[in-house]
């Protein structure tokens, strides 16, 4: 129920807000169920009960207070949400004093209550997206995914946008997640027929319909991390485009990468590659270690090789995000072909060589390293 669901918060807030005074909140039937006074909950409050029956605020004075059994002075305030009686809110004290303080309160309480009232649906709804989310990602029953869209009213329409936020790094998880989330309902970026939820805190954002998003979420303030994923055309794409986008979350550099970017999907391919092909990688790891003596030496080549094909093979844009001349660049470079003895080697080849031992390089000391 909506009452017992935030009384205890609701008379923490007011006591504060009175300096410490006792606060009790009762059902429609003057049954305490939150207080300051813990001992009282539970207990009938016949003042309050008058006051849920009748509608109006009881004060109990000195000289009345024999009257109602259970109670102690002070004054109880039906609370009203929507024009129906959901309990009574009671304040301990002088009525001469505090009437007028009361009629505060009843008002503030019942506003309080309204809000929640209309936002408890909004979070059921949202409880139920996440499960969705959760169902698409790892099925539990055949009918779990068709169950969940009859209730929330949702029919998928394929092909959806795939995407997945990221915190950058020392954010506040926290924070980050609930202005992320309530940017992306305020500004419409998702709508009633999207599926997203928080897995392993990144958010997993699944458009119904396809459209441009890519510029949709440029245009975004609070983000972190964007990967985007293939579209999608079928539950099991859906589920395929997650793990992929989960691959490529690890391994990015920037704020954005997207799968279906040539050099990104590169990234990717690499990267899963390299997972496979370890017999071929213990090799060329043994002509690294003999040619570069010092681990700092093979940092300083990985890295810069790392930089090089990050940006497209560009030798001035590689040079320039770290900080030396694309001619020390292309020295590395050379160097680093020479040691593996990949030159001839046709650039494709070459670059799938060099960007398997990076990767297996970053899996061993870690994914951002270079």
């Amino acid at each position: 129920m909506l009452l017992e669901a935030f009384a205890n918060e609701v008379v923490t807030m007011i006591s504060t807000l009175l300096g410490g005074r006792t606060v009790n909140i009762m059902d429609k039937v003057g049954i305490i169920i939150a207080s300051t006074e813990k001992e009282r909950i539970g207990t009938l409050h016949t003042g309050a009960r008058e006051a849920a029956a009748t509608g109006k605020t009881i004060c109990i004075t000195e000289e009345t207070l024999k009257l109602y059994p259970g109670a102690k002075r002070g004054c109880n305030a039906p609370l009203i949400v929507n024009g129906s009686i959901i309990g009574v809110i009671g304040i301990y004290g002088n009525p001469d004093e505090i009437e007028t303080l009361a009629k505060f309160v009843e008002l503030y309480v019942g506003k309080y209550y309204q809000l929640e009232a209309m936002m408890i649906p909004r979070l059921a709804s949202a409880e139920l997206i996440q499960r969705l989310l959760e169902e698409i990602l790892v099925p539990t029953s055949e009918d779990g995914i068709r169950m969940l869209l009859d209730k929330l009213g949702v029919t998928l329409h394929f092909p959806m946008e795939c995407m997945l936020f990221s915190p950058l790094y020392n954010e506040n998880q926290a924070l980050w997640e609930s202005e992320l989330l309530k940017e992306i309902v305020d500004k419409g970026f998702v709508g009633d027929n999207d599926i997203y939820g928080f897995i392993k805190g990144r958010l997993v954002v699944f458009l119904n319909g396809s459209y441009d998003c890519r510029k949709k979420v440029m245009e975004m303030e609070r983000r972190g991390r964007v990967t985007v994923g293939y579209s999608a055309s079928s539950v099991e794409e859906l589920r395929l485009s997650y793990r992929e986008m989960s691959v490529l979350a690890s391994i990015q550099k920037g704020e954005f990468a997207d799968i279906s970017d040539s050099n990104d999907h590169l990234g990717f391919i690499v990267h899963e590659a390299s997972k496979i092909d370890r017999r071929r990688i213990r090799q060329e790891w043994e002509k690294l270690k003999s040619g570069f003596k010092s681990d700092e030496d093979l940092r300083e080549i990985l890295k810069s090789a790392d930089a090089y094909y990050r940006n497209g093979r560009s030798l001035a844009k590689g040079a320039e995000e770290i900080f030396i001349h694309r001619n020390t660049l292309s020295y590395r470079l050379g160097k680093l072909y020479e040691v593996l003895g990949v030159e001839d080697y046709q650039d494709f080849n070459r670059e799938l060589t060099v960007r398997m031992l990076i990767e297996a390089y970053k899996r061993e000391k870690g994914l951002r390293t270079l």
